[in-house]
């Protein structure tokens, strides 16, 4: 998904307030500010379906750069958010100049329980899904997480191997990873 595409999205009108960009000296106020961005961030992220936040990219972007008020994050500010949502669990730094990050407005746990309801009430249960199909197939359409990024998907799955909800395998032939389903 496009960062830039923030006209579906509705922003707050805290947004519109100039020092919300700016870092602020009262402790309190600097974690209710961070707490703001935070919700802000998971919420522009899901309206756009945004996975992977690039941190340079978004600096540019209405998330980060309210244009009207001509205010912007500076990348450090950015940095440090993104990276107070890493701590909470909502984003995990995809590489180690923390540069992008997957940004998990539901985390993987909670897309791994959904996956496991919808497994069990459309009769998945025993059966072997490939990745490309749980996210895909003509089967999960309409699911919330049909289309789901593939590294999100597959942290959920994950959650679910840990649970013995599910097996992960590489397939030997097609090198597609495939995904089998058992009841707990």
């Amino acid at each position: 998904a496009n960062m830039a595409q923030a006209q579906d999205f509705t922003f707050p009108e805290f947004y519109d307030f100039p020092p919300f960009f700016s870092k602020q000296v009262n402790k309190d106020v600097e974690e209710k500010r961070v707490a703001l961005w935070q919700n802000l961030i998971l919420s522009y992220c899901k309206a756009n379906k945004t996975y992977l936040l690039d941190s340079q990219e978004a600096l540019n972007s209405p998330l980060f750069h309210h244009a009207r008020i001509n205010r912007r994050l500076t990348a450090e500010d950015a940095l440090y958010l993104l990276g107070r949502l890493v701590a909470a669990g909502n984003a995990e730094w995809e590489t180690k100049d923390h540069r992008r990050c997957f940004v998990f407005w539901r985390k993987p746990e909670e897309w791994a329980s959904q996956i496991f309801q919808w497994v069990v009430e459309n009769g998945f249960l025993g059966n072997v899904m490939t990745v490309y199909e749980l996210s895909h197939g003509d089967d999960t359409r309409g699911a919330a997480f049909y289309d789901l990024d593939d590294t999100v998907l597959l942290k959920a799955l994950q959650c679910l191997e840990k649970q013995g909800k599910a097996e992960i395998f590489q397939s030997d032939t097609s090198g597609e990873s495939g995904v089998k389903f058992f009841s707990a």
